[in-house]
């Protein structure tokens, strides 16, 4: 529905601040980083994003099939209902178009002339999808992660195992691939950033 009158953008007095600090901790950070954004839902975490992508693409203006320097996803999962590392991996996977492995492939080998089924990780181990990822992200020079809906790794399946090991698994990927991993998470994410701080003393987080 179009609008009789343009609709006006106001920004938060503090949001050219924010912009500035973001962007400094992300482009400047090294490999293996990770740098938290929090904010309530509706605060411009989205919006804060898509400005510190757009800087860091035209600083990386060669972008291609093999050179995408910013990779970016959903840690939201709407299948299980709880946050998994493996699922993680495989949707990096996927992203990534891996083309015997991503949920792609047919249509991928297709273009060569391949004949395939569809993939499943199902069977497949966590580390086997882990290193597959970490050489497609070498391979495609990807710099920075952005994942979105981070604070979904505190929604975690009664297993046993604890929401800072997702964290953790999340910091040894970042620094086996050399990337800079960027959380846009609400507040519930801080109860995982602190019980990690052995982890995260040197991660930036930015309010």
């Amino acid at each position: 529905q179009k609008h009789r009158y343009p609709i006006p953008i106001i920004m938060h007095t503090k949001y050219e601040d924010a912009l500035e600090v973001s962007y400094t901790h992300i482009s400047y950070a090294e490999p293996g980083t990770m740098v938290l954004i929090i904010g309530m839902s509706g605060s411009g975490k989205g919006t804060l994003a898509c400005e510190i992508k757009d800087r860091l693409l035209k600083s990386n203006p060669r972008v291609t099939e093999w050179n995408q320097p910013i990779l970016e996803m959903v840690s939201k999962n709407a299948e299980n209902s709880y946050y998994s590392s493996k699922d993680t991996a495989s949707r990096l996977l996927n992203i990534l178009k891996d083309p015997f492995h991503s949920v792609e492939r047919e249509d991928v080998l297709a273009e060569v002339g391949i004949t395939a089924g569809p993939a499943s990780h199902r069977a497949v181990p966590e580390s086997t999808i882990r290193q597959q990822v970490h050489r497609l992200l070498a391979g495609k020079g990807v710099k920075y992660i952005f994942v979105d809906e981070a604070d979904m790794m505190c929604v975690s399946k009664r297993s046993g195992r604890d929401e800072a090991d997702h964290l953790e698994s999340w910091r040894l990927l970042a620094l086996d691939a050399g990337v800079v991993v960027v959380f846009l998470a609400g507040y519930r994410m801080l109860r995982i950033w602190d019980r990690t701080s052995q982890f995260t003393r040197k991660m930036p987080t930015v309010h």
